[in-house]
């Protein structure tokens, strides 16, 4: 009896070992790089991991070694692989393998990129940053290269900030810690509105909601000014984005659904002084004499931005005299603005460029009669001499009549969701539908 009692033991301990493996080879397994459940065990060649032939080996994906590199100035992808260790034969290959998803002799230099070797020194992947949410990945398959171009899944959050002008907006902006990309945007949004050089006062109030994009949790740029408010001198301006694709329709608009773009800008340059206004009788620093001032002069530094107040065509660029070198743009409504003292013009501009509203055109100098970096600019009616700071402008154009109920349900829940609700800077998780397009 004893010795049957010991065969029963020994057998059923055989049996569960045996249907143990059975079930166990049936299990759902995970793919180590996508983390998919697959019900049937991969092949070495088909999983996404270096695969020695020889050996019949795998290489654990869990002691890749990463080397980062970067293209430098003045040099190739070719000599930055070089680098990293491949023979020109491999190079060859990996920029034939890539060439149908992207052409790796167009990177630019600042673009960086990954090797991912194991312990053992096999490839485990190359990885390009082509951009913020690109990335190409070539892989080792058999003696060949797998290209993959992949875009990385973006989210939308939605960030808050405000404050109060002490003596520029830029320095309100920095103060209450809003990236400086968006301090020069809520500038824009306003750009028709409120004079920044001339028209703010400390005690100004702002405050603003923005769109931040990010990629695997990290931030790769930004989207549109949702809701904007400027307070400027007890006057309030506000600014609401909507779009209607369908319809053609995007950009900021008040309240009321009038667009804040007008004919012009209130100045060609985003920040700076004014130094010169716009006089029938002004002394000149230079000649020492008094005589008309038909114009108005910005105080800023050398090789500031000085951009277009309209759009239009260019109709003298060059070299002038005492104006220096100057560029003049001819707007629709026959009125004409000229930008003297200019240290360069933007390159490839000619007469007859066709300009946008708010291009960059050239960068404040000194050239020509000048005591110093500044911006002489001139606006023209009829080629009238007119007073930039006061001259009379055509109505802005508004929300079109048909989506008008849109746009003011569209700012309801704007105010409702946002504005109303702001205390300081504010963060929610992603950014919810706004609006929908008609259809």
């Amino acid at each position: 009896m004893k010795t049957s009692w010991q065969s029963v033991i020994v057998f059923t301990l055989l049996a569960s070992l045996v249907f143990s493996g059975c079930t166990r080879a049936h299990e759902p397994t995970d793919d180590p790089i996508t983390g998919a459940e697959s019900q049937i065990p991969l092949k070495p060649e088909e999983m996404k991991i270096p695969y020695n032939k020889e050996s019949g080996a795998i290489s654990s994906i869990l002691n890749v070694v990463r080397e980062e590199y970067e293209i430098k100035k003045n040099s190739t992808s070719f000599e930055s692989l070089r680098e990293a260790g491949f023979s020109p034969q491999e190079i060859n290959e990996i920029v034939k393998a890539a060439k149908p998803e992207y052409n790796l002799s167009q990177v630019t230099p600042g673009t960086r990129f990954t090797v991912e070797k194991t312990t053992t020194e096999e490839i485990h992947r190359v990885v390009f940053n082509i951009s913020n949410i690109q990335r190409l990945e070539l892989y080792p398959k058999e003696d060949n290269w797998v290209a993959e171009l992949k875009k990385l899944t973006t989210k939308t959050r939605i960030l808050s900030y405000e404050g109060e002008v002490q003596d520029s907006l830029w320095t309100s902006g920095m103060k209450a810690e809003v990236p400086p990309y968006l301090i020069t945007e809520l500038a824009e949004v306003f750009s028709w509105e409120v004079d920044f050089y001339r028209e703010i006062r400390p005690g100004d109030r702002w405050k603003f909601s923005a769109e931040e994009i990010l990629a695997e949790g990290k931030h790769v740029g930004w989207g549109n000014i949702l809701h904007a408010e400027y307070i400027n001198q007890d006057n309030s301006h506000k600014a609401y984005y909507f779009e209607d694709k369908a319809k053609g329709v995007r950009g900021h608009f008040d309240e009321l659904g009038r667009s804040l773009r007008k004919m012009f800008l209130k100045s060609p340059l985003k920040f700076g002084r004014i130094t010169s206004r716009f006089s029938r009788r002004r002394f000149h620093p230079i000649k020492k004499i008094y005589r008309p001032h038909y114009g108005v002069d910005y105080g800023a530094p050398r090789g500031t931005p000085v951009r277009s107040i309209g759009g239009g065509r260019v109709t003298k660029i060059g070299r002038f005299g005492s104006a220096g070198k100057m560029i003049v743009v001819r707007h629709p409504g026959n009125f004409k603005s000229r930008y003297l003292h200019l240290s360069r013009f933007k390159p490839g501009l000619r007469v007859g460029s066709r300009i946008e509203q708010g291009q960059v055109i050239g960068y404040v100098g000194a050239t020509g009669a000048a005591t110093g970096p500044h911006l002489h600019f001139e606006l023209f009616k009829n080629d009238s001499y007119q007073d930039p700071l006061n001259v009379k402008l055509p109505p802005s154009q508004s929300v079109p009549k048909e989506l008008l109920p849109n746009y003011l349900e569209h700012v309801q829940y704007i105010e409702r969701n946002y504005v109303q609700q702001e205390e300081g800077r504010q963060v929610s998780a992603e950014k919810p539908e706004l609006h929908k397009d008609t259809q």
